[in-house]
């Protein structure tokens, strides 16, 4: 999200982070295994649930 929100290099991460090309292999690993579609379905259904979307 940092990278997302920033805009900045993945070897320009805070340290907080850990290493930048760590986190960039494991981004790739993740979205190659379609986590962030899953993540982005789970969220809509929780949404749903709780505040209802009205689906046209």
């Amino acid at each position: 999200m940092f990278i997302l929100r920033t805009g900045c290099q993945w070897k320009m991460l805070p340290k907080e982070y850990g290493s930048g090309s760590t986190c960039h292999r494991r981004f790739q690993e993740w979205r190659e295994s379609d986590i962030f579609d899953k993540l982005w379905t789970r969220l809509l259904q929780i949404y749903d649930l709780k505040k209802g979307i009205k689906w046209n």
